[in-house]
């Protein structure tokens, strides 16, 4: 994909460099499936902004919000490329649309100051359907899901043109799959992820209701995890 994103952050540090004015504006995003926030409101990621901005420990922080009910992972990202959410999410190399994270970045630099990508709070791995390579839920090869959802990380460190956001990955109603295990892998080989358990109460406030979480809580507790994590 085209870099666009690590030159509109030179762009916005050489306004910096010639006018001394700008100010910088940390971003985050929610991300995910339904829990995310399609059917909810994004009750998750209101909390996680308002956690944000009342921990004081940011710059004029923004979140962006997405979420896609019963998205699979290979809807993000399938076979080594990126897919559909994940264009209009996160980048999109089109010279004609931009990802929703890519707009948000050219907004900031258009009014004069310097964006810096944060971290990513991601809940996604509900969706039921068996044998969707790279899906999270009920997948019979639970390490190529790993592979997926680290080559999409690494896509995004490349669009970014960093590697210094954190990412924050949500557990989900497991069943019989082998889901939780994935995020729990990925986070332990990955300094820069942690794994947030919501599987219990006072998270999950209905145990076989796969929208059955406090959101607002689990919103609000994401956001403590990764300042106690990342040392922000």
């Amino acid at each position: 994909m085209i870099l666009r994103s690590s030159l509109l952050v030179l762009a916005a540090s050489l306004i910096f460099s010639l006018t001394g004015k700008a100010a910088t504006v940390d971003i985050f995003m929610t991300a995910g499936q339904s829990n995310a926030g399609s059917t909810n409101q994004f009750v998750f990621g209101n909390s996680v902004e308002k956690a944000i901005k009342e921990s004081g420990k940011y710059s004029n922080p923004i979140v962006i919000k997405t979420s896609h009910g019963g998205a699979a992972i290979s809807q993000w990202w399938y076979k080594g490329k990126p897919k559909r959410w994940y264009l209009e999410d996160f980048f999109n190399p089109s010279e004609t649309e931009d990802g929703k994270l890519e707009a948000a970045i050219k907004g900031v630099i258009a009014n004069g100051d310097t964006p810096v990508f944060r971290g990513l709070f991601w809940w996604q791995g509900e969706s039921s359907k068996a044998g969707i390579d790279g899906d999270f839920a009920k997948n019979t090869h639970p390490t190529n899901t790993q592979i997926a959802f680290e080559q999409m990380i690494k896509q995004l460190d490349a669009d970014f043109g960093s590697t210094s956001w954190k990412y924050v990955l949500n557990m989900v109603l497991d069943r019989s799959s082998n889901v939780n295990k994935v995020l729990e892998s990925i986070a332990s080989e990955n300094p820069r992820a942690i794994a947030f358990d919501n599987q219990s109460m006072p998270y999950r406030t209905k145990p076989d209701d796969i929208h059955g979480y406090d959101h607002a809580l689990v919103g609000k507790n994401n956001v403590a995890a990764f300042i106690k994590a990342f040392g922000e």
